[in-house]
């Protein structure tokens, strides 16, 4: 079954000119899209290959460079960390605090966009930054929130002065109790505590205070989006595709949690793949742009520092050059099927984006996907307001227009 959709302008404009012919040319806005391929990969490749991390605030007031830090060791650092992150042990307690999150929605009717995108934010919070006290924590998610009520809106809308002054004090606030935070964990003696910020601390005598906290708070801004609408993919689908959930639900329930997280291609084979499928078709988010930080030419097109280009997992994912019907919702197409491996090798499937800037935690994003179908066949059933298919609308990321329900505790955890 296809969806129905309605598009903003541009999303329409873009899909029109990109599937009528060459898939690299000029934007109306001066911007180079790029939606082939092979290169929207190497184009960001080149871009990005020798990436460095800004200089420090004190270092630019005095007029000076700081020492040099390049991208790649940070990634590196956060990776290594991740491997512990996104294990077992890791996943189970995210497992939980996502239950927690729940349980501030349940059994009342509320707005889905906003709730799964809160649940799936805040339950992130502690993979970035953990240990927080009460009210750094509380700033921090008050910067995620004011964050994800602009990606939730359906039509673009100009914000005042006003508006973009509240932003900055929210901000200032969230990247205050971030520095609290590290300043706390340089003290001697404090024990590391098996989150993102770790290896920022490591590297600190590098990195500076500033280069820290930022670090940090970009983090932190990757997961007030992304993860979320992923998840209202997920459910999304989950929830209006019963025969889909039956499958799921007989899957889920066959094993015991921490078994799936350890073998999930052993013991949820059905789910991964509806999730790959989520993941194709919702595309969070539709659109990127990049600066463009060295001379660059993408097929015979020049590109110079101080110009854009514009990226777009949508419509890669969605192209009829790449998937046998694109706007067809269908798991299978992952089942072994070599035409979409090899969709996947050209680099056709890119949900996590493209290297060097691709998501350093599309392990634990992946897996907490994975998460939201366990705790929806086990513990909490989704009930929808409206028994109809809600239409979507294609604006920053895929939304369902009217979305609501409530989410109800299963009895027994699983019936």
């Amino acid at each position: 079954m296809s969806m129905h959709k309605e598009e903003l302008a541009f999303v329409r404009k873009m899909r029109e000119k990109c599937y009528s012919g060459n898939r690299v040319f000029w934007g109306n806005s001066g911007e180079l899209g790029v939606f082939d391929p092979g290169w929207a990969r190497a184009v960001n490749h080149d871009n990005f290959a020798d990436l460095e991390l800004p200089d420090r605030l004190v270092d630019i007031i005095r007029r000076r460079r700081s020492a040099s830090v390049n991208w790649k060791d940070l990634r590196n650092a956060w990776v290594g960390g991740l491997k512990h992150i996104s294990g077992t042990e890791g996943m189970l307690a995210l497992h939980q605090r996502m239950i927690d999150e729940v349980g501030r929605f349940a059994d009342r009717d509320v707005d889905l966009n906003w709730a799964i995108q809160s649940i799936t934010t805040r339950s992130l919070i502690p993979v970035v930054i953990s240990g927080l006290p009460a009210r750094g924590f509380d700033r921090v998610c008050a910067d995620q929130d004011f964050k994800l009520r602009r990606l939730l809106q359906l039509t673009p809308e100009s914000s005042g002065l006003r508006t973009e002054l509240k932003s900055m004090l929210i901000q200032v606030r969230s990247g205050l109790a971030v520095r609290k935070e590290i300043r706390r964990r340089l003290r001697a003696g404090s024990v590391p505590r098996g989150d993102m910020t770790d290896p920022v601390v490591e590297m600190y005598p590098t990195l500076g205070m500033d280069r820290a906290m930022d670090a940090v708070t970009t983090v932190l801004t990757a997961i007030a989006g992304p993860p979320g609408a992923a998840a209202i993919g997920t459910i999304f689908e989950y929830t209006t595709r019963p025969e889909w959930a039956q499958r799921i639900d007989a899957e889920l329930r066959a094993t015991d949690l921490k078994t799936i997280l350890e073998q999930p291609r052993k013991h949820a084979p059905l789910s991964l793949m509806f999730i790959k499928e989520v993941l194709r078709l919702w595309s969070p988010p539709l659109f990127l742009t990049r600066p463009v930080r060295t001379s660059l030419t993408v097929c015979e097109h020049a590109l110079e520092p101080g110009q854009r280009y514009t990226l777009s997992p949508y419509l890669l994912h969605h192209d009829p050059d790449s998937w046998a019907d694109p706007e067809m919702f269908n798991p299978m197409r992952w089942d072994d099927d070599q035409h979409h491996l090899a969709a996947t090798r050209k680099g056709a499937y890119c949900p996590f984006g493209w290297a060097p800037k691709s998501c350093i935690g599309a392990s634990v994003g992946t897996t907490q996907q994975l998460l939201w179908l366990h705790l929806l066949s086990t513990h909490a059933r989704l009930a929808l307001r409206e028994s109809r298919r809600p239409p979507l609308k294609l604006a920053a990321i895929t939304l369902p227009m009217g979305f609501t329900g409530r989410f109800e505790t299963r009895s027994n955890n699983a019936t």
